[in-house]
């Protein structure tokens, strides 16, 4: 019946403990943060363990010599010592005991020197969960520990499992906790036992205090420039964090700092590591790059000047009439009106007919039609769907000729995207005439980019022509 009435003890101070916790849930009015920031020490001014044998069932209600030793703590061993607590984190602690016991410690095959009161040393750590805000004042938690007890010579080992609650005071400097736990007996000599504890706590450190005002001081920016005041080298100069927070030095304002600008005087290039880029011929080619540093010459010839014997814009290699001025239109011969030349026995036959910005040459082998693209486009125009339709008709018609069409790009953008859109352009010549029934065989394709230019000029008054499509029929051999 005593048994009885000691678990159902145990179970009310439980009850009592986590209703306190939960009727007192509001929050210490100290300016705490919500968020728990902070680790704090306490030291323990005392620390009680008591651990009660008496309602193990070695002793039960039936023993008529155990006298007052089988009422409530009847069969009891109290520790008192000291105690660290260490508050961890939001929610979970620490705390270390050290202490001297006096009384009963009940163990297996007991002899009748268990029923003697001896002194014991005793050593305990336990680890805390607690449920709530950190800024209530009360925190109900749950336990778990181990404790070691040396008695006359035996080492005695239990492992604390249970409740309680901790009550803030003195504006969170200091604490009283309470707990109640079942003890597991581990070592063999060690009963399974009930264990109550409470202990008074003071803050000793104030690490909190010192912490705060330390974050406060941390976060000063006096310059604005990002770099708090602790480790900006230049407080009242705004500067970037990779200096320091002092300002970088620019003389030339050329983007490129002093310290690694080869040229800090002079406004330069970053590809040139601060230092002006030379064109002395004005062309357009950096004298890095420029083959002919002393005469201007177009990107596609390195710098250098082009061969043009007539002065027509229109180099050598490409001009038709190398000798005599002629414009772009005309492959650099004059802009005469176009005259049908009569055909002489055993002569090819052949002429220049203009169509629009169009242009056909015709001889007695070969037919060339032109068509032309948008910058960097490879669609169509409207125009160069009656020249097509022309190669197309050609073609059903004479079935021993076969067509080249020949891509090419005007002289912008690097090589390798210029030949790739030149066969593309080239492409959509061939996809257009097999769409109206000319065989693949018969049509093939060639392109170079702007390899071979009809005008040597950025301008495009004139590198429009460049951007086209040569469809040149060929008679079979």
């Amino acid at each position: 019946m005593n048994q009885v009435k000691r678990s159902f003890s145990l179970l009310l101070v439980a009850t009592v403990l986590f209703t306190q916790a939960w009727s007192q849930n509001t929050p210490v009015s100290t300016g705490t943060p919500s968020t728990n920031k902070f680790k704090w020490n306490m030291f323990g001014l005392n620390r009680v363990h008591i651990q009660d044998f008496g309602i193990s069932d070695q002793y039960l209600d039936t023993c008529t010599t155990c006298g007052d030793n089988n009422r409530f703590l009847g069969k009891a061993n109290s520790t008192v010592g000291l105690s660290f607590y260490n508050n961890l984190s939001e929610k979970v602690a620490f705390s270390a005991d050290f202490g001297v016991g006096y009384g009963y410690i009940s163990r297996n095959n007991a002899s009748a020197a268990d029923a003697e009161k001896k002194w014991s040393s005793s050593a305990r750590a336990d680890l805390y969960y607690h449920f709530y805000d950190s800024r209530l004042q009360v925190q109900p938690f749950i336990y778990g520990g181990m404790q070691a007890s040396l008695r006359a010579g035996d080492a005695l080992l239990s492992m604390p499992v249970g409740l309680g609650a901790r009550y803030m005071i003195m504006n969170n400097n200091g604490m009283i906790t309470a707990q109640v736990g079942y003890g597991l007996g581990l070592s063999q000599r060690m009963r399974n036992h009930v264990n109550y504890s409470w202990g008074l706590y003071i803050n000793l450190s104030k690490k909190k205090k010192q912490t705060e005002k330390t974050i406060v001081i941390d976060a000063i920016d006096s310059d604005g420039d990002g770099v708090v005041d602790a480790k900006d080298k230049c407080v009242n100069e705004p500067g970037p964090v990779n200096n320091n927070g002092c300002p970088m030095n620019d003389r030339d304002k050329d983007g490129v700092m002093d310290e690694k600008d080869k040229c800090p005087d002079v406004p330069g290039s970053i590809i040139n590591e601060g230092c002006p880029v030379l064109d002395r011929d004005g062309d357009g080619v950096s004298d890095n790059f420029d083959k002919c540093p002393e005469l201007p010459g177009p990107v596609s010839n390195d710098g250098c000047p082009l061969s043009d014997r007539d002065k027509d814009g229109i180099d050598d290699k490409n001009d038709k009439c190398p000798d005599l001025a002629g414009s772009p239109s005309n492959h650099g011969c004059p802009d005469d009106k176009p005259k049908v030349v009569e055909q002489k026995k055993d002569e090819p036959f052949s002429m220049w007919i203009p169509e629009g910005n169009h242009y056909r040459s015709i001889s007695g082998d070969s037919l060339r039609y032109i068509i032309y693209f948008e910058f960097d486009d490879f669609k169509l125009k409207d125009q160069s769907y009656s020249l097509l339709r022309e190669v197309e008709n050609f073609l059903k018609k004479n079935s021993n000729w076969e067509v080249v069409m020949e891509g090419h790009t005007d002289l912008e953008g690097d090589v390798d995207y210029n030949l790739k859109l030149s066969e593309k352009r080239a492409k959509v010549g061939k996809q257009y005439l097999m769409s109206y029934g000319i065989k693949a065989n018969r049509i093939s394709t060639d392109f170079f980019g702007k390899s071979k230019p009809v005008v040597p000029t950025f301008e495009e008054r004139l590198g429009w022509m460049n951007r086209r499509v040569e469809a040149i029929l060929v008679r079979k051999k």
